[in-house]
């Protein structure tokens, strides 16, 4: 943990010129019902999540480096960027994106293991 702390915090992460914070409204409901409470959060996050990759892609087509921050549920990180945000204890972060230029030419990295090692069809 301590070395992903000091990636993300000293090693340049978080000195992108922006940020932007993904929340959800956990009061916002299509299906009535206390039962469907958890289906739609989780709706709610498969959303975001497609969003925050289709924002990622456009951010790297235009020459911008990003990166998707999951890890902002660690205690105190959520509730820092929600107060800074003006939000309430309903909005649940779903992560943050820092964007800017990368400092260096970023290059493809070569794939671990073929497809067809991590993949079976059914």
């Amino acid at each position: 943990m301590k070395k992903l702390q000091e990636s993300m915090y000293k090693e340049g992460m978080y000195k992108a010129p922006v940020y932007i914070a993904i929340f959800i409204d956990k009061r916002v409901c299509f299906l009535e019902g206390s039962e469907f409470d958890y289906l739609e959060f989780i709706w709610s996050v498969d959303s975001v999540a497609m969003a925050i990759q289709n924002l990622m892609l456009k951010a790297v087509e235009l020459g911008l480096g990003t990166v998707y921050i999951g890890v902002t549920n660690f205690r105190g990180i959520a509730e820092e960027v929600r107060k800074l945000a003006g939000l309430y204890e309903n909005y649940y972060l779903v992560g943050v994106i820092p964007i800017g230029y990368p400092r260096r030419e970023q290059k493809p990295r070569g794939r671990r293991r073929m497809l067809g090692e991590i993949t079976r069809f059914i």
